[in-house]
């Protein structure tokens, strides 16, 4: 039997995001450099910066987490695209 992933959930603002505890700390790392951004009253083509989001992240054990029936989530599988020409092997040919 597989271990479970450790889980954590992330808290961005006032949204909490369950997630593997890997990605929660990418995602921290990143969140870091962003401030919130609100679109300028005056010209809805400006940006105003605000402050920096309200970031936290707490480990959650498995027995913890409740998941809906079915909504158990599958790993992302790479999608299968054609060999470019250049990815292709090369055929050497003899001359007439």
């Amino acid at each position: 039997m597989a271990t479970p992933k450790p889980m954590c959930v992330l808290t961005i603002g006032h949204y909490d995001y369950l997630m593997p505890a890997e990605a929660g700390m990418k995602v921290m790392q990143l969140m870091q450099q962003a401030v919130s951004a609100e679109r300028s009253r005056e010209d809805f083509r400006s940006w105003n910066a605000g402050k920096p989001a309200h970031l936290a992240m707490e480990m959650v054990s498995a027995d913890k987490i409740n998941m809906p029936p079915g909504a158990e989530i599958a790993p992302a599988r790479r999608q299968a695209t054609p060999k470019r020409l250049t990815q292709q092997p090369l055929r050497l040919t003899k001359g007439s």
